[in-house]
């Protein structure tokens, strides 16, 4: 699977970027993200100057895998091999849970400073799960509002489960099933104040 950013932007090895960044904000990257499987890109774009994006095949906080592409040659595959032992029917529900896998890949992103010279970038691939129940549990805890800041960005994925509960309610899971959460999420300044996201009725 393709990293997001791999045709928007010039990827560079880790090595790289280890040169151009103070060791001891190299050694916090480390304690979250594995290089091994991290994609870095330079940004000429915009004024972060680098862009960390985590492993596109995987959810960053739970693991499951999210690599659709092989997950749809998988099925493709199956229902070839099994073609005239399936029934239309089989057939076409099969084809309808391929084309809804494809939808669920999320992105959450949020921003880090190193210094005033170096702006950093995170894009976090998530499951549906992962990313619309994170939402929703942060939404109702911190008084309707949605993560904005570089904290809220930091607390939502690296301190996840203090504010999404380990179980969760039929009601609320089914409310959350009926939000239109949007597929890519921005951790941004305005998102309070100018309500780019308006997603989630609360009342």
């Amino acid at each position: 699977m393709e990293p997001y950013l791999s045709n928007k932007n010039k990827e560079i090895l880790w090595e790289e970027f280890e040169k151009n960044i103070p060791p001891r904000f190299i050694k916090s990257i480390e304690d979250y993200l594995n290089p091994k499987t991290i994609h870095i890109f330079e940004n000429t774009n915009s004024k972060e100057d680098y862009l960390i994006e985590t492993k596109p095949c995987e959810c960053y906080l739970c693991k499951k895998n999210i690599n659709f592409i092989d997950m749809t040659e998988k099925l493709d595959t199956f229902i070839l091999n099994k073609f005239n032992e399936l029934n239309e029917n089989i057939l076409y529900k099969m084809n309808i849970i391929s084309f809804e896998k494809l939808k669920v890949h999320r992105i959450f992103t949020c921003e880090s400073k190193i210094n005033s010279d170096i702006y950093l970038k995170y894009y976090y691939h998530l499951c549906d799960k992962c990313f619309e129940e994170s939402l929703y549990y942060w939404y109702i805890t911190y008084e309707n509002k949605y993560p904005s800041t570089r904290i809220d960005g930091y607390r939502f994925i690296h301190k996840n489960d203090s504010f999404v509960p380990e179980i969760k309610s039929n009601e609320t899971l089914n409310k959350i099933k009926n939000i239109k959460f949007p597929t890519k999420f921005n951790c941004q300044y305005y998102n309070n104040i100018e309500n780019k996201y308006n997603f989630i009725n609360n009342e």
